[in-house]
């Protein structure tokens, strides 16, 4: 996750501790790797990024409805070309 999010791995810790705490992320022991723990997003969680993405598209209407929806589609897909190189994918340099 350190290396999808550019930042440090103890930085990362502290992050991942702080939403466990607050019932937004779920840890637990790899099965195939008793050294790794593999996390996942809980519903609470869930409900939340639901809730922001909602509140992004929002206060993006504005801008994209004065699209014509060849111009949406066309942003569409250069968003989704440009996404791994947001999450931080190395494959996509």
């Amino acid at each position: 996750m350190a290396v999808l999010n550019r930042i440090c791995a103890e930085h990362e810790v502290s992050l991942t501790l702080r939403a466990e705490k607050r019932g937004l992320l779920r840890r637990v022991p790899n099965p195939a790797d008793g050294r790794a723990v593999d996390v996942f997003i809980t519903p609470r969680a869930a409900v939340l990024a639901d809730r922001v993405r909602a509140e992004i598209e929002q206060a993006l209407s504005p801008m994209t409805d004065e699209l014509t929806v060849a111009e949406q589609r066309r942003l569409h897909a250069l968003l989704q070309r440009m996404q791994p190189r947001v999450a931080g994918d190395p494959s996509h340099p």
